[in-house]
């Protein structure tokens, strides 16, 4: 994974938080799911690129 793409995938991250926070209190929980998906999606490719490195 390339740095533009965790940096994208991490904006994202900050667009499902801040949606959240608009949000109402049932919609939180798929958010902050989708979160923790991504998040481990990215420390698993950043893991990756570090076991290359």
């Amino acid at each position: 994974m390339e740095k533009k793409e965790i940096e994208g995938r991490i904006r994202q991250l900050e667009c499902l938080l801040n949606n959240a926070k608009d949000d109402g209190k049932l919609g939180m929980v798929v958010y902050y799911r989708m979160m923790l998906d991504e998040l481990v999606d990215v420390f698993d490719r950043l893991n990756d690129i570090v076991a290359i490195g």
